[in-house]
């Protein structure tokens, strides 16, 4: 904790900034009238410039290091932010949110590749549950500076750009520094896969799940007839639900096999999907403790599948590993938004939670069928805290 506090701190306030943005531009974009389609659109464009980024990060942070990459994100970020409130098309926030995608997910790539090289099996689970629930913690603020203004209004913007450019200034000052750049051994995708087929499926219908509930969470919100404030608790539920529950089941996973605590994770968040689409606003309430409770779950996932894909490599992969795992991510997160559009075409505002329960039971479906068919030999520990081995070595078919 020492050694990435100042990260952890920069992060927070990258939090705020992603969780108030998203919430206030799907506020925003059903004012002024867009379809679903175009909203989802938009969405998209956030997740694809994600995954672009996240494909050319480790290039940039091999060249000039953590730092300098960070600062030069954060910088990027601040701007795409204002530039939201200048011109309100369907075309220019498609561009924008691509360009806001690219700098979030060039952010996370350097936080999650020196944290992984800061973390063993024994503690990696329960370090990057911590890097999480900063993060959920921080988006969870970000809900409550949408009633400090309206949504039309400059204010909200220029505050969540002034926000980013505070994130950069404890790493730029500290004296702690980033972990030595050393040797990074390329790591395509498909190797990726082999290396972990659990935790590469299961971090791209992730990024389905998390894309669609804080991308689309505030339109859904809106279209069911929430007030700004109901709105904006609403999805605070959500990401506190995911501050809460990160730890808990990180450290879990940290003393047992991670894929059976992400395969109960996910039956029961969808579950509480299935749940949740008999509600209306007229429960609002309920709806609030339902929305807790499968962002506690939900939220959780790319936590514990980021932990189970790490197990597998060696401190030469994980810098590779990490743009890997959030492309992945990145390419889910584009799809979600636009597929959730066209089922809620279909089905109405029901088929927001419809999807959001198909895609987490087809995560836990996976999970418990690695499980199954894929036994730990004996003599292994029956949990993954171990020295990262090929699967090969790992299980018997």
């Amino acid at each position: 904790m020492r050694s990435v506090w100042s990260l952890l701190f920069g992060v927070g306030l990258i939090g705020i900034a992603v969780g108030s943005q998203n919430s206030l531009l799907g506020i925003r974009a059903s004012i002024e009238g867009f379809s679903n389609q175009q909203i989802g659109f938009i969405m998209s464009a956030y997740f694809f410039g994600f995954m672009v980024g996240s494909a050319n990060t480790i290039k940039a942070i091999n060249h000039v290091g953590h730092v300098r990459v960070f600062a030069a994100l954060t910088a990027l970020l601040s701007i795409t932010i204002l530039l939201h409130s200048l011109n309100i098309h369907v075309i220019s926030w498609t561009i924008l949110r691509f360009l806001t995608g690219l700098a979030v997910s060039g952010i996370w790539v350097v936080s999650e590749s020196w944290l992984n090289q800061s973390a063993n099996n024994q503690n990696r689970g329960s370090l990057i549950s911590i890097y999480m629930m900063v993060i959920n913690l921080g988006m969870t603020s970000g809900q409550l500076m949408l009633s400090v203004s309206e949504p039309q209004s400059f204010v909200l913007y220029s505050l969540i750009s002034v926000i980013v450019s505070i994130a950069a200034i404890p790493i730029l000052m500290s004296s702690i520094t980033a972990p030595k750049i050393t040797e990074c051994q390329s790591i395509s995708l498909m190797q990726l896969f082999k290396l972990t087929p659990a935790g590469t499926v299961g971090i791209f219908i992730t990024g389905m799940v998390n894309a669609i509930t804080l991308g689309m969470g505030a339109v859904f919100a809106s279209k069911l007839g929430m007030s700004i404030v109901e709105i904006s608790y609403y999805i605070a539920a959500i990401l506190m639900g995911g501050v809460l529950l990160q730890w808990p089941l990180g450290k879990l996973s940290d003393v047992t096999d991670r894929r059976v605590v992400t395969a109960i994770v996910a039956l029961s968040a969808a579950i509480v999907a299935i749940i949740s689409m008999q509600m209306t606003v007229k429960y609002y309430s309920l709806l609030v403790m339902l929305a807790f409770v499968f962002g506690g779950l939900s939220l959780t996932l790319y936590s514990l599948f980021n932990a189970l894909a790490n197990d597998f490599l060696n401190e030469s992969q994980v810098m590779s590993a990490s743009g890997g795992l959030l492309i992945i991510k990145g390419l889910g997160a584009t799809l979600g938004p636009l597929f959730v559009s066209f089922i809620m075409d279909i089905f109405g505002l029901a088929g927001f939670y419809l999807t959001l329960a198909t895609l987490c039971l087809l995560i836990s479906l996976f999970c418990f069928y690695r499980v199954i068919f894929y036994k730990i030999k004996p003599g292994h520990s029956t949990n993954f805290n171990i020295q990262p081995v090929t699967p090969i070595n790992r299980f018997d078919k």
